[in-house]
């Protein structure tokens, strides 16, 4: 059973985050202003009884929607921290390339270096031979 965002009702795997987060923040203005214009009716309210249930409302109303905000800024996270182990991978594939590459011409300079060797030992050998027959 997959997830769904409180914003949208999507699936979490199908919602883009920044779109979630910015319907998330158009609902909580929304519901800020209502609140705004209700706290003017505190003021009237001369229960305490009344006042502490006015007041619990108004408290749930926003932590319910900053626990919204707060599970979509949690999707964005894993999102991107999806996205940088992916790039990570990535990266981890190229430097094997490179790797792969630098030992390779690693070979190649070797093989020259024995190539010169060679050379330079067969003709110090003659040298030799010249040195012991004159």
């Amino acid at each position: 059973m997959s997830k769904f965002t409180k914003a949208t009702g999507k699936s979490i795997a199908t919602v883009n985050p920044y779109n979630a987060i910015d319907v998330t923040l158009k609902v909580a203005k929304e519901k800020l202003a209502i609140i705004k214009a209700k706290s003017s009716q505190l003021d009237e309210i001369d229960s305490p009884d009344r006042k502490k249930k006015f007041l619990k409302n108004e408290n749930k109303q926003l932590r319910d929607q900053l626990a919204t905000m707060s599970d979509n800024v949690n999707l964005l996270i894993e999102q991107m921290n999806k996205e940088t182990l992916r790039k990570r991978r990535l990266g981890l594939v190229q430097n094997d390339e490179v790797r792969v590459k630098a030992a390779e011409q690693e070979i190649v300079n070797n093989d020259k270096s024995l190539l010169l060797l060679y050379k330079e030992h067969g003709q110090l050998r003659k040298r030799l031979e010249e040195v012991r027959n004159p």
